[in-house]
């Protein structure tokens, strides 16, 4: 082969790697710019995210305190009459359930804040889920609906037997 063969061969070698070169360039620029896009775009979408919790705390928060108060109270209220310690651990877990909807709000509503680089929330420090808005242990649950539920019907008595001692003095009753 003669030096010219040679020198074009090479020549043609060269001219394919630097287009190869600038394929792969324009390749890689097309991937960081891509990757850049999804970038922003799921730093938008966690944006508007955060915005959308801001937007509906105060609301979720009234609904989900009415909903832990309610099953608090379903739970206080039916130690009175539950059949077995299976409906009052229902009642109890419906309780629980929701404070950790209530604990998953307040972190939502840290994380949103901390998205959008506030450290505030309507002018106050972020709110936190205070541990006392968990319920006490079932055990120490249960004793108290039942301590309650004692205490009524200690008072109930002791009004009835009121009445009667009334009613006696009155003349209202026979001896």
């Amino acid at each position: 082969m003669s030096t010219a063969t040679l020198q074009d061969a090479a020549a043609a070698a060269r001219a394919r790697a630097e287009d190869a070169q600038r394929k792969a360039a324009a390749a890689q620029a097309a991937a960081d710019a891509a990757t850049e896009q999804a970038h922003h775009e799921a730093t938008e979408r966690l944006r508007r995210d955060a915005e959308r919790c801001l937007a509906t705390f105060d609301r979720d928060h009234a609904a989900g305190e009415e909903r832990m108060v309610q099953a608090r109270d379903a739970f206080y209220q039916q130690a009175a009459t539950a059949e077995s310690f299976t409906e009052m651990r229902g009642l109890y877990l419906a309780w629980s359930d929701g404070a950790a909807d209530m604990y998953w709000l307040y972190r939502s509503l840290a994380s949103a804040c901390g998205r959008l680089a506030r450290t505030t929330y309507q002018g106050r420090a972020i709110p936190s889920f205070s541990e006392r808005a968990q319920p006490p242990p079932f055990s120490a649950a249960l004793d108290a609906a039942l301590g309650r539920v004692v205490q009524t019907r200690n008072a109930e008595i002791e009004d009835a037997a009121v009445q009667r001692i009334l009613d006696l003095e009155s003349g209202e009753i026979d001896g």
